[in-house]
C-alpha cells in the first residue's frame, strides 16, 4: 500500500534549537554501514546532532561531535530488540539524550524522537 503523502516529506530537515541544530535525514545514503558514522559527521560538521534512521537499530553514538542518533524501530516489526525512542533536552550549555526501549512491543508504535527545550 503506497503512502502518497511520504512524497511531500524533505529527505533532509535541519532544526535550530539552543545550543545547536539537529540534522535529520533518513540515513540511506551515507554508506558502507561500517563508515556511516563518520560520513555523516563529515557531511554535516555544524551540527550538534545527527538523527538518522534506516537500519531501525538504536544507537546514541557521543563519542564525537556531531552526535550520531538512530532512535530504531517505533512499531512491531524491524525492532531488534523492542520498539525504542530517543528524547533530546536541549539548552543553551547542555544536551542530554535519553533512550528508551519497549521489548514487549506487540502492537503499539512510540514516536521516536522527543526534543525538550530547557
Amino acid at each position: 500500500h503506497e503512502h502518497t503523502d511520504l512524497n511531500m516529506i524533505n529527505e533532509l530537515a535541519e532544526i535550530k534549537l539552543p545550543g545547536g541544530n539537529i540534522v535529520v535525514t533518513h540515513g540511506d545514503k551515507f554508506n558502507p554501514v561500517a563508515s556511516r558514522h563518520k560520513k555523516l559527521r563529515e557531511h554535516f560538521p555544524t551540527a550538534k546532532a545527527i538523527v538518522y534512521g534506516h537500519s531501525h537499530q538504536l544507537v546514541c553514538d557521543q563519542s564525537d561531535t556531531p552526535w550520531v542518533l538512530n532512535p530504531g524501530a517505533a512499531g512491531k516489526n524491524h525492532t531488534k530488540g523492542g520498539a525504542s525512542c530517543l528524547v533530546v533536552f536541549t539548552s543553551k550549555d547542555k544536551w542530554e539524550i535519553s533512550e528508551f526501549r519497549n521489548e514487549k512491543t506487540t502492537k503499539v508504535s512510540m514516536v521516536q524522537l522527543f526534543i525538550y527545550q530547557v
